[in-house]
């Protein structure tokens, strides 16, 4: 009897299994396979010479047996990496006629050859079509050099290529400033943790951000820009990315809310972030997603970083101290751990630049040292009044450094320094503002 049972059980679920056969059979053959790509034939440009800012007019004839989704603009480097922001167009039509306005504003982008790329999408299947241009690079210009003075609470901006010229007095508490070349805009951010931008030209405001303050704590944020938008540091663990028109449009948070993002640094695809807790406990540097904004991985620091100064994408080599004892330790983001690389006694850490992988400057003890961190050795470049900080100029490759009320430029390799700049106040920062 259980034989039978079983026998019908199994012709059951044998016939079944053949019904469902057959239905998917029947509903695959119905269904519509589109295995055809969009058409797209560049009309103009059909190549050519260009230079960073120019708008180039792009027309392109696109077809497809079904409905077009969307057409995109690139420009691609013969790495097939993109340069440029993309233009984005919403299509819903078989045939479309593109006819655009594509702005080489990458004010970084090198001289060389490029592809400008035209894409269509039906959502199934890609088309394009491709047309190689020569693009040149923006002549680089060093336009001014801005020194930033406290004095009691108010802030000065001086111009020391227009002699001295005081371009702007902010009645707030000074914490750090930029020029963002992309927006044409000086920003400028407050320990209140009020961020504001003023336009180049007249320095009246265009716009303020008020909700980065801290009520609690004195306000330790950054600024850095990339890619045309400005970062900023929060008090609530986050960095937040404004665009020109003061727009909040992403951000990237720590695991935590608890701590304060003193410093940030830009890898690829990647931020690494120092965090100072409000309560006691070991500082720590996070590495964040840039694209996503996600926490990747944090490392506890067992002195207070200060200073981290990439040697690759995969290893950075970090400088600080703790109860006046200055150390530095590298950092490897592949094999999260830390290693230390040198301690530097009871003497006090000022700032950091590197020169090569293992040759750094290094402020300590108001002596500027020439530091090979592959052996330990040391050299004095130079002895200052006060612990220094570094400012790099890239476009002429000077090393300058600010001693209170003064500015010098480091004649490294060989020591000693040459008088740049002094005022009557004490200096907190210096600002070169590049037409890129």
């Amino acid at each position: 009897m259980q034989n039978v049972q079983a026998l019908y059980k199994h012709k059951f679920l044998t016939i079944v299994s053949l019904l469902i056969l057959i239905t998917v059979s029947l509903f695959s053959s119905c269904k519509k396979e589109d295995d055809i790509a969009p058409v797209v034939s560049i009309q103009t440009p059909i190549g050519g010479s260009y230079s960073v800012n120019d708008t180039i007019s792009v027309q392109a004839k696109i077809s497809d047996n079904e409905t077009i989704v969307s057409v995109r603009i690139r420009l691609i480097n013969m790495d097939n990496q993109q340069v440029v922001s993309p233009y984005t167009y919403s299509v819903n039509a078989s045939s479309y006629q593109l006819n655009a306005n594509f702005v080489i504003d990458n004010l970084y982008l090198e001289s060389g050859e490029y592809y400008l790329v035209v894409e269509a999408d039906d959502g199934i299947n890609t088309g394009k079509d491709f047309v190689s241009i020569q693009v040149g690079a923006l002549t680089r210009v060093l336009e001014d050099v801005l020194v930033v003075e406290k004095d009691n609470l108010q802030t000065h901006i001086y111009s020391v290529l227009n002699g001295k010229l005081l371009l702007k007095t902010f009645n707030m508490e000074y914490q750090d400033f930029l020029y963002n070349p992309y927006s044409e805009q000086y920003i400028f951010l407050s320990k209140k943790g009020i961020l504001t931008a003023y336009d180049k030209e007249e320095l009246e405001s265009v716009w303020s951000i008020s909700n980065l303050k801290d009520p609690l704590h004195e306000f330790y944020g950054q600024l850095l820009y990339k890619d045309k938008l400005v970062y900023v540091s929060s008090y609530t663990g986050a960095i937040q990315v404004f665009d020109g028109n003061g727009n909040l449009v992403k951000q990237a948070n720590t695991i935590d809310t608890e701590g304060q993002v003193s410093q940030f640094f830009f890898g690829m695809d990647k931020i690494m972030a120092f965090k100072e807790p409000y309560v006691f406990g070991d500082d720590k540097i996070e590495e964040l997603n840039e694209v996503t904004g996600a926490s990747v991985q944090t490392y506890e620091i067992d002195f207070s970083p200060e200073q981290l100064l990439f040697v690759d994408d995969e290893l950075c080599v970090v400088f600080g101290n703790r109860y006046n004892k200055a150390k530095a330790c590298s950092l490897s983001t592949m094999y999260n751990v830390v290693h230390p690389f040198g301690d530097f006694g009871n003497r006090e850490f000022g700032d950091a630049f590197k020169h090569t992988n293992y040759l750094y400057i290094i402020s300590l003890d108001q002596e500027i040292l020439e530091y090979d961190l592959s052996n330990g050795n040391e050299r004095i470049l130079e002895s200052t009044q006060t612990n220094t900080h570094f400012f790099y100029e890239d476009l002429y490759e000077k090393l300058y450094f600010v001693d209170d009320k003064k500015i010098f430029n480091l004649n490294f390799p060989a020591v000693g320094s040459q008088l740049f700049y002094t005022n009557n106040r004490t200096i907190d920062d210096l600002v070169f503002v590049y037409n890129k």
